[in-house]
């Protein structure tokens, strides 16, 4: 198909529902409108050097192979290239907004000379992505925007702020470092990896549900800035060492259920730990710090504690706290005001309990 060169802009739907193979767009095009050959077989597609704004599902159901996106291109509207057979991808240094929903379930080979912000929701979403490159012109990424790939090798830019929900989730990175100019993450963003060295920012103050489960960290350091560490954060990883920054205030159920750890020394700042929270580890050695308040059901089942001392904080320690686990002595401050009877089920080691009595021990 030839197209006029004194042709400035391709309206909605202008060309949709037919059986164009080949497409040249002009250099004198600035715009095409949405769907405006949605629905062809174009799989040889060139671009003009003056494209400015590519409108939604502007090339949807297609059979393009190769797409290299022009340095004039600014703007790229949802589903743009949706279902076709992309498997290399090249994105101009000009874009600045890329919508929802941009793939095509078969790149393998994207590379990003952008200036854009944010990534759009999904936007490259179940392709075959190998190795990424996030420039540091990206402050965001979106919801799902790399979900399901086979990204190994991943760099974040050093600009980056906010990475959404499930961004990188069922991928195969292997080694992560978060940049220190990022403030948030999304739940389970780095979900079913294979990341066993992982380098936190000092940016993050919150780590977010599910963000690191199911991976293969060993060692792990939480930056001083964290507040907070939510449900199954670290979940079903291989944390043999694991140090807690001395901001932290509360830990929350599930956060490192199932990992390896062998010591752990719970700093001051933390008030609360949640149910499952180190469930099913290797914990021999527990340091609790002085202003923790409530320990929550299951919090320590399953582990190999030896020795166990209570702060004077406590306030309440929930059913089945420390059960299975090989403690020889317990010491318990009159201060607790609710404790389960049943916190000490299975240890059948325990030679020595000091109890406040009003808890019927």
């Amino acid at each position: 198909m030839t197209l006029g060169e004194n042709l400035e802009a391709i309206k909605y739907g202008a060309f949709q529902d037919n059986q164009i193979e080949t497409l040249n767009i002009p250099a004198s095009v600035k715009s095409i409108g949405d769907s405006a050959f949605e629905n062809n077989l174009i799989k040889e597609l060139t671009l003009g050097e003056n494209l400015e704004s590519i409108g939604k599902s502007v090339f949807r159901s297609n059979k393009i192979e190769t797409l290299n996106i022009p340095a004039s291109v600014k703007f790229i509207g949802d589903s743009a290239f949706y279902n076709n057979l992309i498997k290399e991808l090249t994105l101009g240094e000009s874009l600045e907004s890329i919508g929802n929903d941009v793939d095509n379930y078969g790149i393998m080979e994207l590379t990003l000379r952008v200036s854009f912000e944010s990534s759009g929701i999904g936007a490259f979403e179940n392709n075959k992505i190998e190795t990424l490159n996030i420039p540091a012109s990206v402050k965001s990424i979106g919801f799902s925007a790399f979900e399901n790939n086979l990204i190994k090798e991943l760099t974040l830019g050093e600009n980056l702020e906010d990475i959404g929900k499930y961004a990188f989730d069922d991928n195969k990175i292997e080694t992560l470092n978060i940049p220190a100019s990022v403030k948030s993450i999304g739940d389970s963003a780095f979900k079913n990896n294979q990341i066993k060295k992982l380098t936190l920012g000092e940016s993050l103050e919150n780590i977010r549900k599910g963000v690191f489960s199911c991976n293969k960290i060993e060692n792990l350091n939480i930056p001083a800035s964290v507040k907070s560490i939510h449900d199954s954060a670290f979940k079903n990883n291989q944390i043999k060492k694991l140090t807690l920054g001395e901001s932290l205030v509360s830990i929350w159920e599930n956060a490192f259920l199932e990992n390896r750890i062998e010591n752990l020394n719970i700093p001051a700042s933390v008030k609360s730990i949640g149910d499952s929270a180190f469930k099913n580890n290797q914990i021999k050695k527990l340091t609790l710090g002085k202003n923790l308040e409530s320990i929550g059901k299951g919090a320590f089942k399953d582990n190999k504690i030896e020795r166990l001392q209570l702060p004077k904080s406590i306030k309440s320690i929930e059913a089945d706290a420390f059960t299975s686990n090989n403690i020889k002595k317990t010491i318990v401050p009159n201060e607790i005001e609710n404790i389960e009877k049943d916190i000490f089920d299975k240890n059948v080691t325990i030679r020595k309990k000091s109890f406040f009595n009003r808890f019927g021990f």
